[in-house]
């Protein structure tokens, strides 16, 4: 899960955090098992941690914002921003709780203590953790919370409903709960919908704005005029060049900024037998040896600046391996 998101530190220390309200790391055996979970984690993240030692630190950079930190206003309105925006997803939930804790014959669960207390730790740590976790790290270190952040923050808060519900369930009748379940579908589709400036704002990202599809069919053409052979490599930067290998079917290799360190599952030997595509912003950046076709696209724009043109070089395969 780490090597996929980095976020998922979180919910996992999260879980360390119930194991330890819940009194189960006083079991050794409990202690034995975490101890063994985390040097078996250690193990594969080593490499990992190892390679952004080497200067391949993008996406810590990305997380991080490059350093810039926000002023004390920008920390507040970003985080009410969050909160606001993490409510507008809940909302259906927390109806249909609202309504199920008024309802007529609604009544109390007895359960034992330690029931309750093993499951509260478990809602302190898979629940309350992760969302403080995220909402602190803005006003803490200055960094702005992106929107989708809260789906990594509330993936188990649904638990906490769930744990909450289970007592107030027993006085709704089967009419009741497809009537409810209806209105939380509707409040659903009303928090999807494209409104607000928040969504205008994601529509004027970098990546929205980007004409995936037509600069990705625009290469591929200029392929298929050259050869029959498939798309297997395409050089460039990390987001143009991996456009162009998804758009396409996502079979072609990407081979980031021609550095074959970066990209050490592409060898220089299989350019040469497999042809490429290499991709840039500035056209002196291509290769001109072995180059069969030379063309542009202009992609961008819109209200964050003018369009640039992309640049791309043809060179094909000297035969069709398998």
């Amino acid at each position: 899960a780490v090597l996929s998101k980095y976020q998922a530190v979180v919910p996992l220390a999260g879980a360390v955090l119930a194991l330890w309200l819940a009194g189960d790391l006083d079991d050794r055996r409990h202690r034995r098992g975490l101890l063994l979970a985390v040097l078996v984690a250690l193990a594969l993240l080593t490499p990992h941690l190892l390679w952004l030692t080497q200067g391949h630190s993008a996406a810590v950079d990305y997380a991080t914002q490059q350093g810039r930190a926000l002023s004390a206003a920008e920390r507040l309105w970003n985080v009410t921003s969050f909160l606001a925006q993490q409510l507008r997803y809940m909302i259906g939930p927390l109806v249909l709780f609202g309504l199920l804790a008024v309802m007529p014959g609604s009544r109390p669960w007895r359960r034992r203590a330690s029931d309750w207390n093993r499951q509260r730790a478990w809602m302190c740590g898979l629940v309350a953790f992760p969302i403080c976790a995220t909402v602190l790290i803005g006003p803490l270190f200055g960094i702005e919370l992106q929107n989708h952040w809260g789906y990594q923050a509330l993936q188990f808060s649904f638990l906490w409903l769930a744990w909450r519900l289970r007592p107030l369930a027993p006085a709704a009748g089967a009419a009741w709960w497809v009537s409810a379940l209806t209105v939380h579908a509707v409040l659903l589709a009303v928090a999807l919908v494209d409104f607000g400036p928040a969504n205008a704002q994601a529509r004027n990202r970098v990546d929205a704005r980007f004409p995936a599809q037509g600069l990705a069919d625009a290469v591929a053409a200029d392929w298929a005029e050259n050869t029959l052979c498939p798309l297997r490599i395409v050089v460039g930067p990390m987001f143009e060049a991996s456009i162009v290998s998804v758009y396409n079917g996502g079979a072609a290799a990407v081979l980031e900024e021609g550095d074959f360190r970066k990209s050490p599952w592409v060898l220089p030997a299989d350019i040469e037998r497999l042809g490429a595509v290499y991709i840039a912003s500035d056209p002196a950046l291509l290769p001109h040896e072995g180059v069969s076709t030379l063309n542009w696209m202009e992609v961008g724009g819109g209200a964050r600046g003018p369009a640039r043109r992309l640049h791309w070089a043809i060179i094909p395969p000297g035969s069709c391996a398998p």
